[in-house]
């Protein structure tokens, strides 16, 4: 189920719908999602290309990327017009070029890749700021283990159950609350998990969420939205 909480025309937080969760609308064997951590998904990605003799680099970072100017070399299906220069991070510092006919970039929204080869990305962009934190949570809010979106007078927050009773809390953070107000810029001292808990306090009142024994893990990041 995922639930939706509104404040009201007295500013009280209070749940205006809930219904079943399906985002699946293709008929499939198991329409069913599930929240797997990021440790979860990669495991499943090392052990595939374990299979077929391949392993991950690590620590290793691309430093520079050039695609040849070469036409023959670019319409040819067997040649490798592609120079990578990676950094090798560990001790050795030592660098290394790979000559590639493919290069797959799937860096994500702030794509390195991207940048290096200087493609743009058209469309409306906002770049708004959001906070996660994942605890265990004592807590009187009824959807606890519904993924559930609130929207109050304190703000935006999503809640998400996770395995092992954690349940993880994406909120939309203000200027004030993450900015340097002499620079303008983000800054990630300006928070704390314990400083985004009270942030998901405001925006889930009247309901509480007592101190967790423990945060499992948080963080800050800019989402760049593209419409």
């Amino acid at each position: 189920m995922i639930a939706y909480y509104d404040s009201d025309s007295d500013g009280v937080l209070a749940r205006s719908r809930r219904v079943p969760f399906k985002s699946v609308n293709t008929p499939v064997r198991y329409p069913f999602e599930i929240l797997l951590n990021q440790g979860g998904v990669e495991s499943i990605f090392i052990d595939s290309m374990a299979e077929h003799g391949l392993a991950v680099s690590r620590p290793v970072a691309p430093a520079s990327i050039e695609l040849s100017n070469e036409s023959e070399q670019l319409t040819d299906p067997l040649s490798y017009p592609v120079k990578v220069t990676l950094d090798h991070l560990d001790t050795s510092r030592k660098h290394e070029i790979v000559h590639a006919r493919y290069v797959v970039g799937c860096d994500g929204a702030h794509s390195w890749v991207r940048k290096a080869l200087g493609i743009t990305m058209d469309g409306v962009q906002t770049d708004s700021i959001w906070g996660v934190v994942d605890i265990i949570a004592d807590t009187d809010f009824p959807d606890v283990r519904n993924c559930s979106i609130i929207h109050s007078t304190s703000g935006s927050c999503i809640l998400i159950p996770r395995e092992e009773d954690k349940i993880r809390l994406y909120m939309q953070l203000s200027d004030s609350d993450i900015l340097d107000p002499t620079t303008g810029l983000v800054d990630k001292t300006r928070m704390s998990p314990k400083k985004l808990l009270e942030i998901a306090r405001k925006m889930l009142h009247p309901y509480k969420i007592d101190e967790p024994k423990m945060y499992d893990w948080w963080t800050t990041y800019i989402s760049g939205y593209i419409g």
